[in-house]
């Protein structure tokens, strides 16, 4: 195994092999469409709840009586019997699960997807570096990409030196899955890069959202 010698695939019709085509990243970007549109369906989702919430609780003054009288409205629409607590409650998990979708779940995919479409031969050592180094991206997609490239250039070259240098198996996946992850997250958010890329795509954000 060498990262240096470019990667080749059997070429079926000849019987012989030829070498494989690097994957665009306009083709990474295709494969992160499903999870972009699920991501963004279920955030509209959480929005459209929380305003509900909002709108009714307000309307039948729960978070100012702690004992909100019961009515036929509140028996066809069982939530709104809750007490203040359990809406906050219910509030705060909504605005944490979509912190949580919006911030971190679109940047770990964009970084595995590039990451095993890049180092495809490393398989799940690949999947676990990426997911370690998204969490240096800070909520950037494009920080995802850059993410899983650099695994991807990384984990081949550190693959390679453990071979060279006879190191034991599972110290080897220790170092390139948790050792290459950490190493990109670190070096993604002690740089500065994160917050440009971030600014970056907004940018590119606001431009679609004018046309």
């Amino acid at each position: 195994y060498s990262p240096f010698v470019p990667s080749r695939i059997r070429n079926g019709s000849a019987g012989g092999t030829e070498r494989a085509h690097q994957p665009h990243l306009r083709s990474v970007l295709d494969s992160c469409v499903p999870a972009f549109v699920a991501v963004c369906v279920t955030c509209r989702l959480l929005e459209l709840l929380a305003h509900w919430l909002e709108v009714h609780s307000s309307l039948m003054d729960i978070k100012e009586d702690p004992q909100p009288r019961q009515n036929a409205y509140q028996v066809y629409h069982p939530i709104l019997s809750w007490d203040a607590d359990a809406v906050v409650k219910v509030e705060e998990l909504i605005a944490r699960l979509y912190w949580q979708l919006q911030f971190h779940a679109l940047p770990t995919v964009c970084a595995v997807i590039s990451g095993t479409t890049y180092a495809p031969e490393i398989g799940s050592v690949a999947v676990m570096a990426s997911c370690v180094a998204s969490v240096g991206c800070g909520g950037s997609v494009l920080a995802g990409l850059l993410a899983g490239c650099s695994v991807a250039y990384l984990s081949k070259r550190a693959l390679f030196a453990c071979i060279k240098l006879n190191v034991p198996a599972t110290m080897t996946n220790v170092l390139n899955a948790g050792g290459v992850g950490c190493a990109v997250a670190l070096a993604l958010s002690m740089t500065g890069i994160v917050g440009c890329l971030a600014e970056f795509g907004n940018l590119l954000r606001n431009l679609v959202r004018l046309t």
